[in-house]
C-alpha cells in the first residue's frame, strides 16, 4: 500500500535544508534497498531535490540492479550525513518512479556532461569492455530512456545532532502528523 503523501510543509525539511547549506557540495545520502534474495544494497546517491512535503527526489540508470530491487520492493531508506554540523538526517518511505516528462527533463538539464555520460555508457556493473566504453559526449537535450528519476515520498524522519552535548535525536512520523518527538540517541 502506498502512503499518502505528506501534508505541507513537514517541519523537519527546514531543519534538513538549514543543515545542508552549511555543506559545501551536492547533497548525497546512503540509499538502502534490498536485493531478490533479501541481501541488504546500500549506495550513494544524489540528492536531486528535497520538496517542503519531504519528497526527495534521485535519478539512477533504468539499466541498473538499484533500479530493479526500488520497482520489486520500493520501501527505501535514506540517511544523510552532514560533516560541517554534525547532523545525521534518515528518511524512511516508499520510492516511486517519477514518469512526468517535465520534471525528468529538468533534472537532466540539471546533470553536469559527466553525470549524463553514465546514462550513455554500458550498463552498470556488467564486466568492463574498453572497446565499448568508449565516451559519448551526451548532445540530447531530452533524457534517454535509461535515466530513471525516482521520488522518495517519505513515512518518517529521524534527526540525530552530534554537535550537542548530550546528543538530541529527534523523530517525526507521517502516521503521527509530523509532530516532533524526542528520542534518546
Amino acid at each position: 500500500m502506498t502512503p499518502m503523501p505528506p501534508k505541507l510543509p513537514v517541519p523537519w525539511v527546514a531543519e534538513m535544508r538549514c543543515a545542508l547549506a552549511a555543506h559545501a557540495g551536492p547533497a548525497v545520502g546512503a540509499l538502502a534497498t534490498v536485493d531478490a534474495q533479501a541481501h541488504p544494497r546500500v549506495r550513494s546517491v544524489v540528492l536531486r531535490e528535497i520538496s517542503e512535503d519531504g519528497t526527495i527526489l534521485f535519478v539512477t540508470d533504468a539499466r541498473s540492479p538499484k533500479h530493479a530491487q526500488i520497482i520489486a520492493a520500493p520501501g527505501v531508506e535514506l540517511i544523510v550525513w552532514i560533516e560541517e554540523v554534525r547532523e545525521q538526517f534518515r528518511i524512511a518511505g516508499q520510492a516511486t518512479v517519477v514518469s512526468d516528462p517535465i520534471r525528468r527533463n529538468a533534472v537532466w538539464n540539471l546533470l553536469s556532461n559527466s553525470a549524463r555520460t553514465l546514462f550513455l555508457a554500458p550498463p552498470p556493473g556488467e564486466i568492463f569492455d574498453p572497446l565499448a566504453n568508449k565516451p559519448q559526449t551526451p548532445a540530447l537535450h531530452l533524457p534517454p530512456e535509461t535515466l530513471a528519476l525516482f521520488a522518495v515520498v517519505p513515512a518518517e524522519a529521524e534527526r540525530l545532532e552530534l554537535n550537542l552535548t548530550p546528543h538530541q535525536r529527534t523523530r517525526w512520523r507521517q502516521a503521527d502528523g509530523w509532530t516532533p518527538q524526542r528520542i534518546n540517541p
